[in-house]
């Protein structure tokens, strides 16, 4: 079990500024098979795994204006304020920010947003946690047990081997270890998203 945060913002400082982006595009990207699944998608007009397959793209080439335009058309994007706070409004509004932190990292380098886009992400986590908690236990629950449910403790675990990619690959190589990974990794598992439907 996970019982530490999957990175602390100090190991943000002693990443390069490239591979905070990185490592903040992996959270949004872990998050994108769910959203990909969610109405809401598509009524704002994002395909989101093509779209993150052109920011990863862009961040190779660091093409900031591409990174901008991008990031105006996610805030776009967001669901309205007044929206019912539903799990198809909580999954798309957390993968969307992540992937707008993301891209602010690349575009204004402050390494601080890479860890708000990781904040998202455990949000994410920990929301749909609640949701599964208290489908099968009722309302009662002590924190400790929503940060150990399977897919809060997969979103740590996930957060610390995009870390120790990061810290042990060359700038060469890390972008496509931690892109590939991403991609290759459910948020919520299809038994998980079931539980959540029903």
């Amino acid at each position: 079990m996970v019982y530490a945060d999957g990175y602390s913002e100090a190991s943000l400082d002693r990443l390069s500024i490239n591979k905070c982006v990185w490592v903040a595009l992996a959270a949004a990207t872990r998050q994108s098979k769910n959203y990909a699944r969610l109405p809401i998608g598509e009524r704002a007009g994002i395909e989101i795994l093509g779209l993150l397959a052109a920011v990863w793209d862009a961040a190779a080439r660091q093409d900031i204006a591409f990174c901008e335009m991008t990031l105006q058309r996610v805030m776009d994007s967001l669901p309205p304020e007044d929206t019912d706070n539903s799990i198809d409004v909580i999954i798309a509004e957390n993968c969307l920010l992540s992937l707008a932190y993301a891209l602010r990292c690349q575009t204004n380098g402050v390494k601080k947003e890479a860890h708000w886009a990781l904040m998202k992400a455990y949000d994410a986590a920990d929301q749909i946690a609640l949701i599964l908690w208290r489908s099968k236990n009722g309302e009662s629950f002590a924190e400790a047990e929503i940060r150990a449910m399977p897919v809060v403790q997969r979103e740590l675990a996930n957060q610390a081997a995009a870390f120790d990619t990061a810290f042990s690959s060359s700038e060469s190589e890390g972008l496509a270890l931690l892109e590939s990974a991403a991609f290759a990794v459910e948020f919520a598992t299809p038994n998980e998203w079931l539980a959540l439907a029903s």
